[in-house]
């Protein structure tokens, strides 16, 4: 709130800028890669697995095993490889989402009315 200079409970007639909402979602996108880019790692590795290595092959006896497989194949950094590729969704994508929830809650809100402040809907 303090970066983008955001009241604390905006209301219908001083709203928040509809740009400050989506860097707020570009923001959050940034958050989530770092956090889903190795789940996501770990879950594509038992996804493809048997695909990888042939019919009947099991490189990893579950989740925490491809873990610590991946960290001693390739460091603590190798479990966000594909990051660039996550950010890469998770970025338009979550500014896509704020932008569009905010965008539609202002116009239901304007649309049925009833609301003083953004918060109470």
């Amino acid at each position: 709130k303090r970066v983008l200079n955001v009241q604390e409970h905006p209301t219908l007639k001083d709203p928040v800028p509809m740009w400050k909402y989506i860097i707020s979602g570009g923001t959050a996108g940034i958050c989530v890669a770092f956090v889903l880019t190795p789940v996501e790692l770990i879950k594509c590795r038992l996804q493809v697995q048997n695909a990888a290595t042939g019919e009947g092959a099991i490189l990893y006896k579950g989740p925490l095993d491809c873990l610590l497989k991946i960290v001693k194949a390739d460091g603590f950094t190798g479990l966000w490889k594909g990051h660039i590729s996550c950010l890469a969704r998770e970025i338009p994508g979550n500014m896509a989402w704020f932008g569009t929830y905010e965008f539609v809650k202002t116009r239901v809100i304007q649309r049925f009315g009833g609301y003083e402040r953004l918060d109470d809907v």
